[in-house]
């Protein structure tokens, strides 16, 4: 899995994009195999990629207009959409990505999947890695639409109350 993180600067009619972090992870042996499916691991990325944006958040000296998570992983934007209960691995991830707006990218314009490659110097200057997606430069209203999208705005949380049935009957009576 990989994740990147670009910063766009709007300065005057030019609109900057740059590569400001990148990881690629690979997963551990140690790893349950039920944990390993390309959602769950998509989904792990998308959570480290929170992690990364609150660091990025804190270091850099400007003002932040926005913060736009993209994924290539409509499962996982699914399960983020969900009311329903989710296993409590997905759960409690998909609790911490809630706070960010993510959007669906199209597996081929998305720059994160290069990490994942061997990619060498030369064939990442022919690549979207160092400005990121060139539609990232224009005005938002001129990205690609996406009808798959978590919004914080639009999708509060329902919280389903769980019924909890105790049983006295093994209690001792004085």
């Amino acid at each position: 899995m990989g994740i990147a993180a670009y910063l766009r600067c709007k300065t005057g009619e030019e609109t900057v994009t740059k590569l400001l972090f990148a990881k690629s992870l690979i997963v551990p042996k140690s790893v349950p195999s039920k944990h390993k499916t390309i959602p769950k691991l998509e989904l792990q990325a998308l959570k480290i990629a929170t992690k990364i944006a609150k660091y990025l958040e804190k270091e850099i000296d400007l003002e932040l207009e926005e913060i736009q998570l993209w994924t290539d992983a409509i499962d996982v934007i699914e399960w983020l959409k969900s009311d329903k209960r989710l296993e409590t691995f997905i759960e409690n991830r998909a609790k911490i990505i809630r706070n960010y707006n993510v959007k669906h990218i199209k597996g081929e314009e998305n720059p994160a999947d290069i990490a994942t490659r061997g990619t060498s110097m030369n064939e990442i200057q022919n690549t979207n890695w160092l400005e990121g997606p060139s539609w990232l430069k224009k005005d938002k209203e001129e990205w690609p639409e996406t009808k798959t999208y978590y919004d914080t705005k639009e999708h509060e949380r329902k919280i389903k109350p769980t019924e909890n049935n105790t049983n006295d009957n093994n209690r001792r009576k004085s």
